[in-house]
């Protein structure tokens, strides 16, 4: 049996992950193409010493996986607060904080590991599998 010559299922999958049990993100699912044609995108040309080194775009990057987010929940301000410094207004602190994409560039610009656990969980097919079969 050869695997390249069976067909491959719909890769529109998603699942629910927790990031560090503070908040769940619906993530999209990244195939291994997909994602190198997302860091080949991000990638820049830079010339040390006459040479061109290539170099990835950590704000293109941040954009590229910002997508593979479909939503969040339990995300409130009072969570935000505790991953980057913010100012809540007064009785805001459980004011839902919305998936937006300025949002989610935010967090993925300014939490420290956010980027990375993105990238991690939407790599992660079984994981993500899993959290459908438990679902269902």
């Amino acid at each position: 049996m050869n695997l390249s010559e069976l067909k491959k299922k719909d890769t529109n999958i998603s699942g629910w992950v927790n990031f560090e049990g503070k908040f769940d993100v619906l993530i999209n699912y990244l195939s291994k193409s997909e994602l190198q044609t997302r860091f080949d995108r991000c990638k820049k040309t830079k010339y040390v010493k006459h040479q061109p080194q290539e170099d990835i775009d950590t704000d293109k990057l941040h954009l590229e996986l910002a997508q593979c987010i479909l939503d969040w929940k339990g995300l409130t301000l009072s969570t935000a607060s505790k991953l980057i410094p913010i100012e809540i207004p007064a009785g805001q602190e459980n004011a839902d904080v919305p998936c937006t994409d300025k949002n989610k560039l935010t967090l993925m610009q300014e939490v420290y590991g956010f980027d990375i656990f993105i990238q991690q969980a939407s790599t992660d097919l079984s994981s993500l599998k899993q959290e459908i079969e438990r679902k269902n």
